[in-house]
């Protein structure tokens, strides 16, 4: 409610004083979304358009990642019709552009953003990759992941619920030429392997430490359990004649 009522009072003060608007649409975006961004979200500048309709320009965030606090920036998010969309059935509808860690050259993701406040409010997120690199998610799991590298195309939908519940599905791929993983990366897939040749395999690249050179990488991922998710992977690493295929379910705990 407290988000709700502070959109109403930032639409009456579009006119009259911008820098207040500013930080009522701050405030009532970080109680929409407070599961995700624990307040952390900030509003660079707003622009609105006809029809309150409404730009924004240089937003940051914050959220916090399975290794401590992950910040990122969006160049631009701009409304599709009036902001009072946010009070109605389908939604207030926002394109953005440019998605990215905040300490990335790259322009990561862009895509659409579905919001709806009130009692029976949600977030719903859509994004496509435009320019991004296995570097921008080495936070994911700093122990297994850093000195990655390979360009990465995909998607993922993220939606939360009513009662704060989040569900996530996506798939991610680098593609030929590939890229490059760490040797302790396989200690990831290790536990999801067959006792077969494959582990003698995998077990060789661990030994040699360093980086290893990959030819193409699938992930595909689905989360409706907010304990549990899903993947898929495919990887096919040359040097060592590996083509692997693993299903994986992961289990939080509390």
């Amino acid at each position: 409610m407290a988000g709700v009522l502070a959109l109403m009072l930032s639409l009456g003060l579009v006119s009259l004083y911008p820098p207040v608007t500013l930080k009522l649409l701050e405030f009532s975006l970080n109680q929409s979304n407070r599961e995700l961004f624990n307040n952390t979200l900030r509003l660079g500048r707003v622009n609105w358009k006809e029809k309150l309709g409404l730009r924004l320009e240089g937003l940051s965030a914050g959220f916090q990642g399975p290794s401590g606090p992950v910040t990122f920036e969006i160049r631009s998010v701009e409304s599709r019709g009036s902001v009072l969309n946010f009070f109605r059935k389908e939604g207030l509808i926002l394109d953005f552009q440019s998605a990215h860690l905040s300490d990335s050259p790259r322009e990561g993701f862009e895509g659409m953003a579905r919001i709806r406040g009130g009692k029976n409010g949600f977030f719903e997120l859509r994004a496509q990759v435009k320019k991004a690199d296995l570097q921008d998610f080495v936070w994911i799991n700093p122990d297994n992941l850093k000195g990655s590298e390979g360009k990465v195309q995909g998607e993922l939908v993220l939606r939360q619920g009513a009662e704060g519940e989040v569900r996530i599905r996506g798939k991610l791929q680098v593609e030929e030429p590939g890229g490059k993983l760490p040797a302790h990366f396989f200690d990831l897939v290790t536990p999801y392997l067959p006792l077969s040749l494959v582990e003698e395999k995998v077990k060789q690249i661990r030994a040699s430490g360093g980086r290893v050179g990959f030819r193409v990488a699938r992930l595909e991922m689905e989360m409706a359990d907010p304990q549990a998710m899903n993947l898929f992977l495919h990887l096919a690493v040359p040097d060592y004649n590996l083509d692997l295929h693993l299903k994986m379910d992961i289990r939080f705990r509390d």
